[in-house]
């Protein structure tokens, strides 16, 4: 059967539709805000690059190495500090309205799923995810992702004429300059169209090779410069990718990582769709339940049900597969789980009727009240830790411009935070418990200081407090805070 298209907008159902999502927005920019500035690697990487890009032209982070990050964002970045805006500040303006076009996202597929009623809930519950909100506040493109991803289950059901799938394949190449794992969103399109009208199933190979062009065009920009210390090719085989001294493992080995890391998978699920507080199993359970319900509601249109299967079982494996994980990662399930909320609240008010329609009112209410509290909680969790470590940061950086000559190099594990908050050349530390490599590397590139922050992140904080253990008689402490202590190399 061939999908029609909607008729025109009817801008009074969408100013109804949309008026609780978008105040929900705002009161959830009031609960989430903990007043800490973006800190963080990934969030000082992003600014390193953009900066950059519009310095040099070169995809690189701090002038020291190839970012390990698609282009898209750094360029977004970039493109606001070209036009004279503040960067952080319109970053963050960024993913608020993203908050809201993803309610305008979601409300749209639950209206091409169903009942132009199951709108409401689904862009409720999205916008109100408390696991979404823990990226709104960032310089990371994690938001902009989830958007894209929502369009791109929308438009896999959209497959009428050829330029159908130039759209798809569009919003998956916007997908993957966002973030790597946009080819595996390229991956679920092209199962989409092999589900579509007959006369397209033979494009099918477009959006796929959408993904694929771009990612490679983007290795080959990076290729000329130095790996990233943590980069992917660098940490995907090891055992543990924040120790190489523990060696390298088989393709075996790989492939049984979806059944040992599962468990971590499964927690970011949960975490992302239902919350972080709400405790495992049940988060989870909870998670995969309303990710059903959204892969039933859109059922009924083959491409865009093939779409959400393909997603789902490409998704948990491949991020199982991966060494890493992050709640994050598996925020682009939200959108699905919110047409699920839709569908299940549409089908209790038809069973049920006005009895049912209160119960579903009073469940969202509770919902809309829990998520409130976790916001407010994540906001305080916020400000204590990571809130410290960027404050004493920036007392490091305001002590080290007149204690630390110009052009003297600093060592460090934290070399983006570092280098993003103070001009001076920075020599990263990588993850490996080889103390003495680490030593040599530091000397080599003539570093006379060492910056450490171990609370910030455990595993690189368990690196930091060795080295500096190990090295005890080379290092002496110049300035310290609660978090951030500064040493001068004593002897190399």
């Amino acid at each position: 059967m061939v999908p029609q298209r909607q008729a025109g907008p009817n801008w009074r159902w969408w100013l109804r539709t949309l008026a609780l999502p978008l105040a929900l927005v705002a009161i959830g920019v009031l609960l989430r805000s903990s007043g800490t500035p973006p800190f963080g690697s990934d969030n000082d990487e992003y600014r390193l690059v953009a900066d950059e890009l519009l310095s040099s032209g070169r995809p690189v982070v701090a002038g020291v190495e190839a970012t390990k990050y698609p282009l898209g964002y750094p360029v977004v970045l970039a493109a606001f500090d070209l036009v004279g805006l503040p960067v952080t500040s319109s970053a963050i303006a960024l993913n608020i309205v993203l908050v809201g076009a993803l309610a305008v996202a979601v409300a749209v597929l639950a209206r091409a799923a169903g009942p132009r009623v199951a709108a409401v809930p689904a862009a409720v519950y999205a916008v109100a995810s408390p696991g979404l909100w823990g990226s709104v506040f960032v310089t990371m493109p994690d938001l902009a992702f989830v958007v894209v991803s929502a369009l791109v289950v929308w438009r896999a059901g959209v497959l009428v004429r050829r330029g159908d799938v130039g759209v798809l394949a569009g919003l998956v190449g916007l997908a993957t300059v966002l973030k790597s794992m946009g080819l595996l969103v390229a991956l679920a399109a092209g199962v989409a169209v092999l589900f579509g009208p007959r006369a397209l199933r033979r494009l099918a190979w477009v959006p796929v090779a959408s993904g694929l062009a771009l990612t490679a065009v983007m290795a080959a920009l990076v290729a000329p410069y130095p790996q990233h210390t943590t980069g992917y090719a660098r940490t995907f085989l090891l055992v543990d990718p924040t120790d190489d001294t523990l060696g390298r493992v088989s393709l075996i080995d790989v492939v049984a990582r979806v059944g040992s890391r599962a468990w971590l998978v499964l927690r970011d699920v949960g975490f992302a769709v239902v919350g972080p507080d709400v405790p495992t199993p049940w988060s989870w359970l909870v998670a995969l339940a309303l990710v059903g319900a959204g892969a039933w509601a859109l059922w009924a249109n083959p491409p865009r049900r093939a779409y959400v299967v393909a997603f789902v079982a490409i998704w948990l494996p491949a991020l199982a597969v991966w060494p890493y994980s992050s709640v994050r990662f598996q925020l682009p399930l939200v959108p699905i789980a919110a047409v699920g909320v839709g569908g299940l609240a549409v089908a209790a008010v038809r069973r049920g009727g006005g009895v049912a329609a209160v119960a579903v009112v009073a469940a969202l209410a509770a919902f809309l009240v829990g998520s409130g509290a976790q916001l407010r909680r994540q906001a305080e969790v916020e400000a204590a830790t990571v809130g410290a470590v960027a404050a004493d940061t920036a007392a490091t950086a305001a002590w080290a411009r007149s204690a630390i000559p110009e052009g003297d190099v600093v060592a460090s594990f934290a070399y983006r935070e570092v280098a993003y908050h103070l001009d001076r050349p920075v020599v990263p530390l990588g993850y490996t418990g080889d103390m003495e490599r680490l030593w040599a590397e530091a000397s080599a590139a003539g570093a006379r200081w060492l910056v450490v922050m171990p609370s910030l992140y455990g595993a690189r904080g368990a690196l930091e407090d060795r080295f500096v253990t190990t090295f005890a008689d080379r290092l002496r402490l110049v300035h310290d805070t609660a978090t951030v202590d500064t040493y001068a190399v004593t002897r190399s």
